[in-house]
């Protein structure tokens, strides 16, 4: 995958969430944090990536290239639909 082809817009998947998992220790926090894409910047290279700005839900950002943010992307929303984390099941899944 080429990250510099023009007809990728990275731009699109602002606002966009993700879902990442880090490996946890015993009797810590979960391991999946929900994510969201506040920022994309091109690549000022030829050759280069996206990079891409992420907020996770508690608290710390992130910067990912695009093969990255792109394993962790959730699928785009239909319209009328809540985000899962605007439902209450949230905690529950995060938990799972």
């Amino acid at each position: 995958m080429n990250n510099a082809t023009p007809e990728f817009d990275g731009s699109a998947w602002v606002h966009r969430h993700i879902m990442s998992h880090f490996i946890a220790a015993p009797n810590s926090k979960p391991p999946y944090y929900l994510g969201k894409v506040t920022e994309a910047i091109p690549p000022s290279e030829d050759g280069q990536p996206w990079t891409f700005r992420v907020a996770y839900e508690d608290g710390p950002d992130a910067s990912l290239n695009r093969n990255d943010l792109e394993a962790d992307l959730l699928p785009v929303r239909p319209d009328n639909t809540h985000a899962i984390e605007e439902t209450r099941d949230w905690i529950f899944l995060k938990k799972t």
